[in-house]
Parts: C-alpha cells; structure tokens; sequence
C-alpha cells in the first residue's frame, strides 16, 4: 500500500478532495481497491449523499492507495488558466475586522468571482462576488479566499486574512509602574468588544478557557511581588494570536538615614529626611497646644498619635483667628509659624522645589511624584464611577470606595498619610483617603483661601487648584530652617 504524501490545508488527501468537491453531484460512485486486491465500491444518491459522504470517505479512504478513484459526472476545470484575482485589503491586522471593506478584483473582463469566508477553497458553487463582501456580525478574524471562473477557466485562488488587531490590556490600577506592597492590575477593555480575558500571573502562558493557573477577568486583582502577567484574548472559539505579557516589580522604600527634629515645646521628636536642597519632617506635626483651630481626627487622640493634629490655616500660621477671614499680608518666607524652633512652615515655591526633587530621580518623573511621596501603607480608595460611565466600559470594572488600596511607593521616606480633615462645618472626613497639607502662602485670588498641598486616593497627582478654605483642617509639614 502506498501511504499519500500530499494532503490539503484539511488534511484532505486528493482523492478524498475531489470527492467532496463533487458532493452535489446527483450520484456518485465511490471504489477503493485495498491492499488485498478485494474492491470496495458505494453508490450515492444525493439525497443521503451530504449525510453520509464524511463517514464514507474516512471508512473507503482513510487506508487506500493514491491509486482509488472516484467515479462520477467530472466536469473538468482547467485551473490557473485565467490571471490571479486580488483581494483588498490583502490581509493584515485592524481596529475592528467587521468595519473592513472588502473587495475583489480581477483582471479576466466577464469572469465570474467567487468567494469563500471559511478558509476553504472557492468552487462554483460558492458565493458570487459583486461590489464588496458583507461580512458576518461579530467577526474577528477572516480568511477571505476567491478566485474567477470563465466556463471550465478558473484562476488560481488567492487568499487574504484578516484580524482584529488588539492592544496590550495589562495596566496598573493607578496608571503607573511604581508600587512597594501590593497594587491592582486592570485589564483594558478592547473598543471592538466581544473579547475576553484569560490571563496567569505565574509567567505560564494561558490557556483558552479558565481553569488551573488560568483565570478569566472579571474584576482588577492584587500583585504584591514581581509578577508576570500574561494575557490571552478569547471572543467564541477564536483565540488571538498575540499572548500579551507584562512583568511587574516592586519598588523598595526608602530605609535610611533619617534625622531627627525635637520639638522643645512638648519633647515630642520627629524623623526628617534630606530631599533636594531641604531637609523635611517625614512626619505630620503632633503639637496640640489648644483646640481652638487644632483637632485631632474625630476627637480621638489616638489619631493625634500616629496621624498628626489637624489645623486651619491661621492656626497653622500661629496668627490671629481672624486672618482665616482677612486678607494677611505677611511673607510666605521662612514663617515659622506653629512648626518647632529651627523650623518652619514651607512656602509654596518649597512645595514646588521639593516636587521638582523627587520627580528628577529614576523611574519616577512629573507623573509618579504623588506615588513617590505617598506612604506605602493605609491608603485606600476613593473614587466611584457608574456602570454606565464611558471610562468604566473602557476599563470593565467599577471603582468602589474603600475596597482597593492606594498605597504609595515611599521613595524618599516622606511618607505622606491618609490624615483626612476637619471641614469648616466642623465634620470629619476622608481619613484613609485624602491628606492635605498647608503652606504659608495665601492664595493671590481670595482673602480667605490659601495654598495648599492635597493627595486624594483614587486620584492621581498632587492638587493645588486655587487654595484650600483656610477654616478647613489640613496637616503640617514643617521644613528646617537653612
């Protein structure tokens, strides 16, 4: 027996293709001489014909020699008689596959085009091509083949694949690629929809269906050491070709050497650390000498223990209660204000140079400062988006407030804490979401607002906007003198 050696892209051998081109023909006879020199032979009527001819075929010529036959009505096609056809786009990937037009030209004048979406080659029987191909709904990826007819002249088929093409998903939760302990990873949603995720945080390649290693992404997940994250795209039984892959490492924070500030007035120390051309507190002021204007959080003095006391800003200022309302027009320089001997509240522009300082080291730049400043612990967020929000479609899931950690890096040892605030109707919030820090400098457009330094989570960035009412209750940082 001679085994075949050429078999189509179905794993048709030729004999096997010829009969099921000819499927539609009104009989059919099948004979396989075996081995054995015994031949075998059916006839097919049409009607059983379409039924029954794939149980046939692989019953009469799964073991036969090339030399089986198929004996019916042969019309015989002269193929590459005619020129090659041409298929635009000849193939590629794009935004979305169903947005495509597609269309056939070719050079033979009267010829008749005929084309296939299904990867199989064009018969005469298979659809005839007109202006453009209507597509299915829903494709991602398509084989277009066509080639034309002129009587028994045909042109050799041509071939264009098309696909959807999809970006990398793998995006840290806060838009950055600094993290210390643990932050959430999001998967993007693609515009073209229809996609799912499939994806492993182990470095193995993911599998098209969930199970094992392999999860499918419903919601953003935590990463708290370097991770590898691998993405495959499913939409029906299409999987992308493109694993996507992203590999995630932690940031340490910062270790050493701190100084030491003592505040003589209540013997309380303080950690300060160099940034820049300053040395800073790397601690929020603990000093209460009255509540007049000075609170700790929700009135528990614990919170005074590990956050910090709150302010407004003329307490803050050590001046009168009545430049909360006023105009003050003292300099923002060196003014000590509430902060120990041999410090200071910062002015404005040392906010912007000590952001300046940090935005300059490696890895971190204008838009990391914020996660470079933030603690690397007991953030939490703060923002909320409605299902039917745009960037909630986008981003396929819901932020909810206090579910997801938004802790910091801690690269210089600032340490910025979620202190929260003391509103000026008197109400605490925001603790574990918001720290807002005062300055010495009033704001230009208002006699009772001044600047200020405000880290929110959820969002990114350091706020300043036009400045703070100064009734509100923010923290100190104090900066030491030169």
């Amino acid at each position: 027996m001679t085994t075949p050696t050429k078999a189509n892209e179905f794993g048709m051998r030729p004999m096997q293709e010829r009969a099921y081109e000819r499927r539609d023909e009104p009989y059919l006879l099948i004979k396989s001489p075996p081995a054995s020199g015994k031949s075998r032979a059916l006839l097919f009527t049409k009607p059983i014909l379409l039924r029954l001819l794939p149980f046939a075929l692989w019953m009469l010529l799964s073991s036969c020699s090339e030399e089986s036959s198929v004996n019916a009505p042969v019309v015989e096609v002269n193929e590459g008689a005619l020129p090659s056809c041409k298929i635009t786009p000849d193939g590629g990937y794009f935004f979305s596959v169903n947005l495509i037009k597609i269309t056939v030209s070719c050079p033979t004048p009267g010829a008749t085009i005929r084309y296939t979406l299904d990867g199989s080659q064009p018969l005469q029987r298979s659809p005839v091509y007109a202006d453009s191909i209507t597509l299915p709904r829903l494709t991602n990826y398509l084989v277009v083949k066509a080639r034309s007819w002129q009587g028994t002249d045909s042109s050799p088929w041509v071939q264009a694949v098309l696909m959807d093409s999809l970006f990398d998903p793998i995006y840290l939760y806060r838009g950055a690629a600094l993290f210390s302990q643990s932050v959430m990873v999001g998967l993007g949603y693609p515009l073209n929809g229809g996609w799912k995720y499939l994806y492993t945080t182990d470095g193995s390649e993911p599998s098209p269906v969930a199970g094992g290693s392999t999860k499918a992404f419903g919601d953003a997940f935590t990463i708290s050491s370097e991770t590898t994250v691998r993405v495959k795209a499913v939409r029906g039984a299409f999987t992308y070709p493109v694993v996507f892959e992203r590999t995630f490492t932690p940031t340490p924070p910062y270790s050493g050497p701190f100084g030491a500030l003592v505040d003589a007035r209540d013997g309380q120390s303080y950690r300060t650390v160099r940034i820049g051309s300053k040395t800073w507190m790397a601690e929020n002021l603990r000093y209460l000498p009255d509540t007049v204007g000075a609170n700790c959080y929700g009135g528990d003095a614990a919170n005074c223990r590990t956050d910090g006391v709150l302010y407004n800003w003329a307490k803050a200022m050590d001046i009168d209660s009545k430049f909360n309302a006023q105009q003050w027009d003292g300099s923002d320089k060196n003014h000590r204000g509430i902060c120990p001997q041999g410090s200071h509240l910062p002015s404005d522009s040392e906010w912007t140079a000590l952001q300046s300082a940090v935005q300059e080291q490696p890895d971190v730049g204008q838009a990391n400062v914020d996660l470079a400043l933030l603690s690397d612990s007991g953030w939490l967020n703060n923002r909320t988006w409605q299902r039917d929000d745009l960037v909630q479609r986008i981003m396929m899931y819901t932020y909810t407030p206090g579910k997801w950690t938004y802790n910091g890096v801690d690269l210089d040892g600032f340490s910025v804490l979620p202190a929260g605030t003391r509103g000026s109707d008197g109400v605490y919030v925001f603790r574990q979401y918001y720290a807002g820090f005062w300055t010495a400098t009033r704001a230009p457009e208002f006699t009772n607002f001044s600047c200020a330094r405000n880290f929110y989570g959820g969002y990114r960035g350091i706020w300043t906007d036009v400045g703070n009412g100064r009734l509100q209750q923010l923290s100190v940082r104090c900066v030491l003198d030169p």
